[in-house]
């Protein structure tokens, strides 16, 4: 049936139904048909089979790596492992997907959020839904057109999907007591500073900056919150009417707002004393997070790539999400160039046309296109206001706000985790 080749789980399978062998007695017998001869290759042997005889190994798939495992990286990587014809390699710096909109609602509740089991709620570990690939947690060093180089070993591929997100750099002139990172480690290891302090700032009035304020300012009504944004309004890129409404709320909150407004480290001496430039008031804090512009993870793609990155870092793609002038590497998320809100929502819709797209130019297809306009996807954007509040925006636009938004935020958050762990997919 399979000549020279044949797939290694359909040989066990085979064994063991029709010959009325156990999978251990399989397992050996087919040992015995490649060391005869009798088969020359297999491909796509269970990772059972691989570790029992790894010598006998020989995989001639194409092989797709993707970069990244977060919300695109994660569940492109789920559903390219789940095709018999491609090899999937998962590189991440940790070990687990996290979904890190929800992280913020840990800045305040050790507690009880910083618990195992909660956290757990917000994670899945990659091999949940790397079944027959694999996935390395390492860093990225170098990335040619056929070759991503880590730190301890290089990785060849036929495909790459780039999907390493972004992250907020610290400033040099707001002292060392400064939070930049959101993962979940790091959120939980702060809140009991946030518990034991009184007064804080955050920098950027975009999403997050809104978020972080108003989740310590409605778990510590008391404790002082100064929300610094250099712009002339909150969430740019919104109608007028969405920035009133959100700032209204952020007010009501107890926030205290400064728009057109730059913050820096008095004296380097009293790591608590800030200066707000403009009005040059004073402020004291135990405690600063920055929130403010976030730069592409694409530092790894400087020295091949640099003519496919924009002004920013971002990476230049396509209608189709490939990189300009490589048909084989695609970008996703937050990495992209396209003019979109850089959340988790947009980042799934990438998942459906890459995943499609790498499936049919193996079969020797065109890819598909995924928007009709270069420009991106929805705009549409969910903000939560503390644990009890929250907006919805569609395309910059103030659609509506209250408990029913924030509901649907954490549905959402919920759903995104068990098309990890679930084998149906419902959102592409």
């Amino acid at each position: 049936m399979y000549y020279n080749v044949i797939v290694g789980v359909d040989l066990l399978q085979w064994l063991v139904k029709k010959m009325a062998l156990d999978h251990t007695d399989a397992l050996k017998y087919a040992k015995k048909l490649v060391e005869d001869k009798w088969i020359h290759s297999l491909i796509g042997a269970r990772k059972t089979f691989r570790k029992c005889y790894p010598y006998q190994w020989v995989d001639k798939r194409p092989v797709a790596v993707v970069l990244g495992g977060g919300f695109a990286g994660a569940n492109i990587a789920k559903r390219l492992d789940n095709l018999r014809d491609v090899e999937v390699i998962l590189v991440d710096q940790k070990s687990y997907f996290e979904h890190k909109p929800g992280n913020i609602s840990l800045l305040c509740d050790a507690s009880v959020w910083g618990s195992v089991e909660s956290i757990q709620k917000l994670t899945v570990s990659h091999d949940q839904y790397i079944k027959n690939g694999r996935y390395i947690v390492g860093s990225i060093e170098l990335v040619t057109p056929d070759r991503v180089v880590l730190k301890d070993q290089t990785l060849n591929y036929d495909y790459l999907v780039i999907a390493t997100g972004r992250s907020y750099q610290n400033p040099t002139n707001l002292g060392t007591k400064i939070i930049s990172t959101y993962s979940i480690s790091n959120v939980t290891a702060v809140s009991m500073d946030i518990k034991n302090g009184n007064s804080f700032i955050v920098v950027g009035g975009g999403y997050l900056g809104i978020e972080v304020s108003s989740e310590i300012k409605s778990a510590y009504p008391s404790k002082n919150v100064y929300l610094v944004e250099s712009g002339t309004s909150l969430i740019k890129r919104t109608s007028e009417t969405a920035q009133a409404n959100v700032l209204n709320m952020l007010k009501n909150l107890g926030v205290e707002v400064y728009l057109s407004e730059r913050v820096s480290l008095l004296d380097s001496s009293n790591p608590n004393t800030f200066l707000l430039e403009k009005s040059q008031k004073q402020i004291t804090a135990d405690l600063v997070f920055y929130c403010g512009n976030s730069a592409p993870n694409t530092s790894f793609l400087l020295k091949h790539f640099s003519d496919q990155l924009d002004s920013t870092g971002a990476i230049k793609v396509n209608r189709y999400f490939q990189t300009l002038g490589h048909d084989h590497i695609f970008a996703a998320g937050d990495v992209t160039d396209l003019n979109e809100e850089k959340n988790a929502f947009n980042a799934l819709m990438h998942v459906g046309p890459i995943f499609d797209s790498i499936k049919r130019i193996i079969k020797g297809k065109d890819p598909r296109m995924s928007f009709p306009e270069p420009s991106g996807g929805s705009l549409t954007a969910t903000l939560s206001l503390g644990p009890k509040n929250g907006v919805l925006l569609s395309y910059g636009n103030y659609i509506k706000s209250g408990f029913k938004v924030l509901s649907m935020k954490k549905t959402f958050a919920t759903s995104c985790l068990q098309r990890l762990t679930k084998k149906s997919i419902p959102f592409d």
